[in-house]
């Protein structure tokens, strides 16, 4: 098996840093620069659920990491918020080819071959498939995908977002925006696999991306029903000793007034 590199240089963007030169996104614009389309599968969750970023990675876009359909690209994360996983952000190049996008949520596990990494691991938790129409042509977008059947994550958890197109010829058939070299600005740099996720070869980037979790809102507070008390009984033997009482009284003074 051959280990997976990045695309020449002639397809990446703007220029390489190193670590001490890098600038870290922080807002979806960056996401977007540059008037890039913004890509949408399935409607967005429901008014009664609240969507939130659990994980991402997020630092400048200089290249894009291609390969053909028999890779997968794998990026491990540790989402911050428990809920269900329904969303999930890449950056792609569509420069040749047709077919269409899968994205899985898979779990992790420590790297066999890379000390302190986290590599994707064989179970697919999440798919979802990504229509070749979704996503344009010849340009470079930000592809967003929803999990109509989520994976249900814990925060702190181990988990990889993984993507393939195994349609892809060539590698400006399955091209994913990345950094390069990996920054400390993620936690866990990306894996590829080229025989279905059984293997998984470390890489000296980052694969830009986000992952979103669904909750449910909050439910008002319910206020119990104060606790309903008994009437009380009234005593009918004690009524009974005082009338009987009262009565052998009046017999008494009836007997002294004879």
């Amino acid at each position: 098996m051959s280990k997976l590199t990045a695309l020449p240089s002639r397809y990446t963007v703007g220029s390489m840093k190193g670590r001490s030169g890098l600038v870290r996104c922080s807002s979806l614009g960056s996401f977007v620069a540059g008037g890039l389309a913004v890509l949408a599968l399935g409607g967005a969750p429901s008014a009664a659920a609240q969507e939130m970023v659990a994980a991402s990675c997020q630092p400048t876009e200089n290249i894009f990491n291609g390969a053909t359909g028999d890779h997968l690209f794998g990026q491990a994360f540790s989402p911050q918020l428990s809920g269900d996983l329904t969303r999930a952000e890449l950056r792609l190049r569509n420069l040749s080819g047709t077919g269409d996008w899968i994205f899985q949520i898979r779990n992790a596990q420590p790297s066999g071959s890379i000390p302190g990494e986290l590599e994707p691991g064989s179970t697919v938790l999440a798919s979802a498939t990504l229509p070749d129409a979704s996503v344009p042509g010849g340009m470079d977008a930000t592809a967003s995908v929803v999990f109509q059947t989520p994976a249900a994550v814990v925060a702190g958890g181990d988990y990889a977002l993984a993507v393939t197109r195994p349609t892809a010829t060539d590698p400006n058939s399955l091209a994913v925006g990345a950094h390069s070299p990996s920054t400390a600005d993620c936690p866990n740099q990306t894996f590829g696999s080229s025989n279905g996720g059984t293997i998984w070869v470390g890489q000296n980037l980052d694969t830009i991306f986000r992952v979103f979790v669904t909750t449910p809102a909050s439910a008002p507070p319910v206020t119990p029903a104060p606790p309903i008390t008994p009437a009380k009984k009234k005593n009918c033997t004690q009524h009974k000793k005082k009338h009987r009482a009262a009565g052998e009284a009046k017999k008494k003074k009836c007997k002294k007034r004879k």
